[in-house]
């Protein structure tokens, strides 16, 4: 696992593993009552109960404005933290025998939950203003009781402090986009399902050509669209793959999706944009040209392996590692267009498979020869064939974990070798899928074999235990392949093939990608150390 995934990974488990809503009632009612023990018996009551009108003030002020705080689920999540806080506050009060006041109940209870309600809805007219309304009803209520010279004491220079180190926060800045504003809009994506975060991309995007191509024989799209699938859910292009499954499949047609070279740089910055590719790429196929197929065949050099499937025109290599593989550069897609060109021989689509996850660190010394390998192996092939017998099935599995749709499985006869892929919709697949997979459909009679997955990023970051959940191995799956396998093979029909281009610009991340995975490292720790100066001074600031 990359470092910047596992920074990310951190951070997530503790923004999105809330608990359930009767375990926030009971833990509320716990903490109230842990509260309402710990303080001077003369002023119990009282304080406990202006406790709750402060947050009952604070939960009627977020409530009201419809936002990403304003589910009860997390409005107790919120009320729970400021609890915890006040309590941890009274117990070093107690250490040093200190009674706690009703005005610094009420300051930290104010105070405690602006710098969650910044991060959700960003620093803004909005947030300030709800923010200064949080802390002045507590504030009213307070000067109504105790006098208004005490009030501003207490509260308001921690509230300018409070203020100044989240402005501190602000200033850092993702190639000049605030800390603040990228991450409000990011947690607003996932609890609000808006697309606040795809301005941010869209700002910092760059134009880039990319050039699709699309293969169809029969019900078959083989298509490779030159971009990348992700950041993460239906943002970007994350859920191009399935978007192109549905609107295929409108058309009677099963299409593979194949992840070529690259990683989040060549993502697209919005789901309307790729959405749009995706139509443009299904309507390009009416303007398709004639294609001669070869031969497939197999190399291996190292740890590296490819099943390349040629046409006259154009030839698509599946790559494989032992030790898993996960977005190997675009450079790599230059180079073999640079060995191509210069060999004389017809354009190589580098297909990266995702058919095990990443387990060892990559080394992509080997793949240059093996891109020389298929480049020789190209050129030596005397005989192009005008059809093929193919034939594709798909099936629904049932209880496979890491599956997002249905899997495809295509057979063809060129020549009398027999090729059999498997495409798996989901991100990577467990260690020893593949080879048990693999096995299974060289048992139905196919000497090539490709299994692969699209890297779909729809379900990346679903679940607080892991960023995605791999394809895992189940007997459903093992079952459903076979079955697949053997029905494919007594199913071939004649095909031939067309080749279809459509090259468009769109708005890429381009390095804008790189710069976040570097903030992550270098001011996540800065941002959860001022957090941390934050929640820590201001109670010693009142205590003075």
């Amino acid at each position: 696992m990359s470092e910047p995934r596992k920074s990310a990974l951190k951070y997530y488990r503790l923004l999105f593993h809330l608990p359930s809503l009767k375990i926030l009632i009971v833990l509320n009612a716990l903490l109230y009552l842990a509260i309402f023990l710990s303080l001077n018996p003369v002023h119990r009551l009282n304080s406990l109960i202006l406790l709750s009108v402060t947050y009952l003030v604070e939960c009627i002020i977020l409530r009201k404005t419809g936002g990403a705080l304003s589910k009860i689920s997390r409005l107790l999540s919120l009320v729970l933290f400021s609890s915890t806080y006040i309590m941890f506050y009274i117990l070093v009060n107690k250490l040093f025998s200190m009674e706690v006041s009703l005005i610094e109940l009420l300051v930290l209870a104010s105070l405690s939950p602006i710098p969650v309600i910044v991060g959700f809805i960003g620093l803004n007219k909005r947030s300030i203003a709800i923010s200064m309304a949080l802390f002045t009803a507590p504030a009213s209520i307070a000067i109504a009781l105790e006098g208004a010279a005490e009030v501003f004491s207490k509260a308001l220079i921690p509230y300018i402090i409070g203020a100044a180190l989240i402005a501190l926060i602000a200033l850092q800045r993702v190639d000049g986009v605030s800390a603040i504003e990228l991450g409000s809009s990011y947690l607003r994506t996932w609890v609000m399902h808006d697309r606040s975060v795809e301005r941010v991309f869209r700002r910092k995007s760059c134009r880039g050509r990319v050039k699709a191509r699309v293969i169809k024989g029969g019900s078959l799209l083989a298509i490779y669209p030159d971009i990348h699938f992700g950041p993460f859910r239906d943002i970007g292009s994350s859920d191009f793959p399935q978007a192109v499954w549905r609107k295929a499949s409108e058309r009677g047609l099963k299409a593979l999706v194949l992840h070529g070279m690259g990683s989040h740089e060549r993502n697209v910055v919005s789901k309307d944009e790729s959405l749009k590719y995706a139509e443009e790429i299904l309507e390009g196929m009416k303007d398709g040209e004639e294609l001669l197929i070869g031969r497939p065949f197999t190399l291996s050099l190292e740890n590296w392996s490819a099943t390349v499937l040629p046409f006259n025109k154009v030839a698509i290599a599946f790559i494989s590692r032992m030790g898993g593989i996960d977005d190997l550069p675009y450079e790599l897609q230059l180079y073999v267009n640079e060995v191509a060109g210069r060999r004389g021989c017809q354009e190589i689509i580098l297909i990266d498979s995702h058919n095990e996850e990443l387990s060892r660190d990559l080394e992509l010394h080997g793949i240059k020869g093996l891109v020389e390998s298929i480049v020789e192996g190209l050129i030596s092939i005397k005989e192009f064939f005008r059809e093929a017998y193919v034939s594709v099935v798909d099936s629904k599995v049932e209880g496979t974990p890491g599956v997002l749709g249905n899997i495809v499985f295509v057979s063809m006869n060129v020549g009398g070798e027999l090729l059999g892929i498997l495409y798996v919709p989901g991100n990577n697949m467990a260690r020893g899928v593949r080879e048990s997979l693999e096995e299974v459909i060289r048992a139905s009679g196919h000497s090539h074999v490709v299994v692969m997955t699209n890297d779909d990023h729809v379900a990346t970051g679903i679940i607080p235990g892991d960023v995605y959940t791999p394809v895992i191995l189940t007997p459903e799956l093992m079952n459903v392949v076979k079955e697949l396998a053997s029905k494919a093979i007594g199913k071939h029909s004649k095909v031939s093939f067309k080749l279809s281009i459509v090259e468009n610009e769109l708005e890429l991340f381009c390095s804008f990608v790189s710069e976040v995975e570097e903030f992550i490292q270098r001011a996540i720790p800065l941002i959860i150390l001022l957090l941390l100066i934050y929640y820590i001074a201001i109670p010693l600031i009142i205590a003075i």
